[in-house]
């Protein structure tokens, strides 16, 4: 399982204009996306979290989908931390493929501030048959 964790200390911190704001994740080779995790800014004097977000996801930064989980039609929004420290998981009911996932903040605590990742393993493709 690759999963691509908060536990590298880095941070982001959003413009003061929050209006279309996201962190993008390059992810590297297309990975099936089972899971999301975010985590609050690492900075023991502030107390900033994003406390609710949607996701959106490519694989060539062209043409992105928001993720839905299905069979809901409108983007789902993923509720986010309730402090800074503890890491809030979310596992999809809807896997999907991609490079590169954003995370667009919606609502947060003080300021935009967040550390973010993705849970998944390497893609390689549907089996095209079964042998018995």
């Amino acid at each position: 399982m690759k999963q691509l964790t908060t536990h590298t200390h880095t941070n982001c911190f959003f413009s003061n204009s929050p209006a279309n704001q996201w962190l993008q994740l390059d992810i590297g080779p297309p990975t099936m996306i089972t899971g999301l995790v975010s985590k609050g800014r690492l900075d023991s004097r502030k107390k900033q979290w994003v406390t609710k977000y949607k996701i959106s996801y490519s694989n060539d930064t062209e043409k992105w989908h928001f993720y839905r989980d299905a069979p809901h039609l409108d983007p789902k929004e993923f509720g986010g931390n309730m402090d800074k420290d503890i890491e809030r998981y979310h596992y999809l009911n809807s896997p999907f493929v991609a490079r590169y996932v954003r995370f667009h903040p919606l609502d947060w605590q003080h300021h935009i501030s967040m550390r973010a990742g993705v849970i998944g393993c390497p893609y390689k493709g549907r089996p095209t048959s079964f042998k018995k």
